[in-house]
Parts: C-alpha cells; sequence; structure tokens
C-alpha cells in the first residue's frame, strides 16, 4: 500500500506505525529492547506502533534506535544547495583522465627497429 492513498492522518499513522513495528521485528528488537536503546518508554513504542500520536522527539529517537534516521534524508533533503551548485561542484571534483596507449617497452618482440634508431 503506498502512504499517499491512504486519506485521514489517522490511517497514515497506523500504516507508518506498522511498517515501524515490522521493521523492529525483523531487526530482532523486543519492544522493551528498543525503549531502553532510545530512551523512550515501552508504552510510546507501543504507541508510536499502533499508529497513536507521540511527540517528534520520541519519534526521532525511536527511528535512531532501529537505524531509520539517515533515511529520512530522502525525503526531507538539504535544500542549502540547489541541484545546478550540486552539479557544478561535481564538476570542479570530476578529474579529466587522457587515455593512452599503451606502449610496448624498447626491444620488445614484434616491434619494428630500424637501422638509424640504433
Amino acid at each position: 500500500m503506498r502512504l499517499r492513498e491512504l486519506m485521514t492522518d489517522e490511517s497514515l499513522l497506523i500504516e507508518i506505525g506498522s511498517r515501524l513495528r515490522d521493521m523492529r521485528i525483523n531487526a530482532n528488537l523486543r519492544q522493551n529492547d528498543l525503549a531502553d536503546k532510545a530512551s523512550i518508554s515501552r508504552s510510546t513504542v507501543s504507541k508510536i506502533e499502533r499508529g497513536k500520536q507521540v511527540g517528534v522527539s520520541e519519534f526521532l529517537r525511536y527511528m535512531r534506535a532501529i537505524d531509520l534516521l539517515e533515511s529520512l534524508d530522502s525525503v526531507i533533503w538539504d535544500t542549502s544547495m540547489s541541484p545546478l551548485k550540486l552539479a557544478s561542484q561535481q564538476k570542479k571534483d570530476r578529474k579529466r583522465r587522457r587515455v593512452g596507449r599503451a606502449r610496448a617497452p624498447a626491444g620488445a618482440p614484434g616491434e619494428i627497429t630500424w637501422p638509424e634508431d640504433n
């Protein structure tokens, strides 16, 4: 199910909570373990996973505890660098490479030597 297909905030929270619960279970963490790791109560973990409203701080602690905080970068990106600036920076960082053909050492088999070269 795609999140954008959900019509209400409540149904969206329930779906997100369900996905987070699945991720916690896949990480072999119990709610108590996650709560200790995130420094939140077990009931807060339960609320998040049931789609109940919690504070942003608790939600971020939950995300950090199951190593999902970095995934927010893909949906909430840094706007301080525009795409044009980023492309320009990447262009400057690129090093130009010259492709040359390999040269055989002098006197190698198959090399023609002329009398005036000796």
